[in-house]
């Protein structure tokens, strides 16, 4: 997609954050990205984890919705901040790459719409 663009990198950053009117400075543990609406599989995977209740910003549970799937050889990938009732699959589901898994949202510690 012509539009997509990292919105947040791997490690220390520092922010505003226009939820609570402040700056934050933490090390984020993924890459945030926007572009498009729905989340798709990457890869051949088994749902291992999944949320569909955070229905907004919550520092408590930081990812807010999200999918974990497990690739095989110790590979995982996490899609975070889905939309609320987006959520597509269930934990031991089998996906292929291209599966549709929920929708791009702002759920969790999220100030903004992304994956």
């Amino acid at each position: 997609m012509d539009y997509s663009y990292i919105s947040s990198d791997f490690g220390k950053r520092k922010f505003w954050n226009n939820v609570t009117g402040k700056y934050v400075e933490d090390f984020h543990n993924g890459i945030d990205m926007t572009s498009g609406k729905e989340i798709v599989a990457t890869a051949k995977g088994k749902v291992t984890a999944c949320r569909n209740s955070v229905k907004g910003y919550t520092e408590s549970q930081a990812s807010g919705n999200y999918v974990t799937l497990y690739h095989g050889n110790g590979v995982y990938t996490t899609y975070c901040h889905m939309r609320y009732g987006s959520v597509k699959v269930k934990v031991g589901d089998i996906v292929e790459a291209g599966t549709v898994l929920g929708t791009k949202g702002t759920t969790g510690y999220s100030t903004g719409e992304h994956l």
